[in-house]
């Protein structure tokens, strides 16, 4: 475990041995590097605008083993959160103050500390946050007495820290960039051997507990310091969590150069209202947030690519073949007319947002750790924008709605022809009475003979008068022909002629009955 044994400044794990470095006129100089997540910038930072009265200094995230407000925990200062005495005096300066360690004491990597931040808005105040020392063989500068005075491990008084411009142990090197990320992002865990199990954590971060973050620090000694622990189970650690190719996964995370450049390559610059504009955003910023605006548009979508929007923040997932930069296709679509911006702004983890801060001891042999400090006051992000404009589709006027077609008159039910009258049967006139004779009667011949009685020339005269023209008789027939003269008429002469027929009969059979 951390914290067991230090000598001049220097922590290792339980069970190492101790050494003390007795200053002197041939003393070694040393000093110890940190990490500080969200405090300063890559400049000097500014200093508090006013001066303060004393304050207790908020928390560092997460949990400690011990509750650094209680005086029976430590020695030194009774409450590490005062701000008092030379400690205000380097936090109205705008230096970071160290306030207390990973378990809630002043002996061990890594520390916690405050410094004054002015925010958005006009506010501004004391933000905490925890640093991380990047020299293992260097003194932790992190003990403070009872007058607030912060000192080194052997109790002598140090300046307030100075920013630097870079570390000067690692500058140029891809190491300030993955420590950068170590302490923002974390990072996997698995210890080797005793002194780094830390009760069996499975992940190292900075702002859960004394274990996780005790966890980080060996993993940022292994960027910063992987030759100088002499111990086998810090090298077994170090080669457990980063294997062949984890480094330069985790650089692809964090580009020197973040890029996330957004087109909108449709001609003519316009897209009809309603349909889905089409915006293509390049870019090297894997698993960090990028922030989408875009007015009047509403939510976007990802059209293709691996990555995800959860409330307008776009995170991207490294390419699998460890390319440099990926194409992702984000999907909108507008509900009026009119030019919309979309814009995307991200600021991942880099060297820029990173400062080096240096406390100094008195005398000048004795000098102390460097921060690597996060700004937590605005820096330039790496901003990109697309235009379009959105063009209202004319309504088409709508086609007259067809007027049915008339349903058509169906034809008049045919009037069937009215059944011809049938033109009545011509009755066959009765079967004359055949003239008397002596002889036997001949047989008729089928043809109808029509029989006249004999008339006077008077009355023969008559009736040929009277019907001559308009009556004619044929013969033979079988019975007397239609002449189409008056059949009263006609019947009359028949009637009389048949009556004379019938007289003649009778008068034939009586003449033969006197003969006998």
């Amino acid at each position: 475990m951390f914290g067991a044994a230090r000598s001049a400044g220097r922590f290792v794990p339980e069970g190492h041995e101790v050494r003390r470095v007795i200053a002197g006129t041939a003393a070694v100089v040393l000093a110890m590097a940190w990490v500080v997540v969200g405090l300063g910038q890559a400049e000097a930072a500014p200093g508090a605008v006013l001066p303060v009265a004393a304050f207790e200094a908020p928390r560092c995230p997460g949990e400690t083993d011990l509750d650094p407000t209680d005086p029976t925990a430590h020695q030194g200062l009774d409450n590490l959160l005062s701000v008092s005495g030379a400690r205000l005096d380097a936090y109205d300066a705008g230096a970071v103050v160290p306030l207390y360690d990973a378990s809630g004491e002043t002996t061990d990597a890594p520390l916690c500390g405050t410094r004054y931040v002015a925010g958005a808005g006009g506010t501004a105040g004391a933000v905490s946050q925890w640093m991380f020392c990047t020299s293992w063989a260097d003194d932790l500068c992190g003990d403070v007495n009872e007058d607030g005075q912060a000192t080194d491990s052997d109790g002598n008084p140090i300046d307030p820290m100075d920013s630097l411009a870079s570390n000067p142990d690692l500058a140029g090197t891809d190491a300030e960039r993955l420590i950068a990320y170590l302490i923002e992002n974390g990072h996997t865990y698995e210890g080797s051997g005793a002194g780094y199990q830390f009760g069996g954590i499975a992940y190292a971060n900075a702002d859960e507990s004394t274990n996780t973050r005790r966890a980080l620090q060996v993993l940022v000694w292994c960027i910063s310091d992987p030759t100088t622990i002499p111990d086998p189970n810090f090298t077994a650690t170090c080669a457990l969590n980063f294997p062949d190719g984890e480094q330069a996964r985790l650089l692809a995370l964090i580009p020197a150069t973040p890029v996330a450049d957004l087109s909108f390559d449709v001609s003519g610059g316009t897209v009809n209202v309603g349909e889905t504009a089409r915006f293509t955003m390049r870019t090297n910023v894997f698993d960090s947030p990028i922030m989408l605006t875009a007015s009047p548009l509403g939510a976007f979508s990802v059209c293709s690519g691996d990555a995800t929007i959860t409330d307008s923040v776009l995170t991207v997932a490294p390419p699998a073949d460890g390319s440099s930069d990926v194409l992702v296709e984000l999907c909108v679509t507008a509900t009026e007319a009119g030019p919309a911006t979309v814009t995307a702004t991200t600021s991942p983890p880099s060297v820029r947002r990173m400062s080096w801060n240096r406390s100094v001891a008195s005398p000048q042999a004795r000098p102390c750790q460097i921060y690597a400090a996060f700004a937590d006051y605005p820096v330039t992000p790496t901003t990109s924008s697309a235009d379009a404009t959105f063009v209202a589709v004319p309504e088409p006027t709508p086609d007259p709605t067809p007027t049915s077609d008339p349903t058509p008159t169906s034809d008049p039910t045919p009037t069937s022809d009215p059944t011809p009258t049938p033109e009545p049967t011509p009755t066959d006139p009765p079967t004359p009475t055949p003239n008397p004779s002596a002889n036997p009667s001949p047989t008729h011949s089928p043809s109808a003979v029509v029989s006249v009685l004999p008339l006077t020339p008077a009355k023969v005269a008559g009736v040929a008068s009277a019907f001559g023209s308009r009556s004619r008789v044929t013969a033979p027939h079988p019975a007397l022909a239609h002449t189409g003269a008056d059949e009263g008429s006609m019947l009359l002469l028949a009637g009389a002629s048949g009556l004379a027929g019938v007289v003649l009969v009778f008068a034939s059979r009586l003449r033969r009955r006197g003969q006998r």
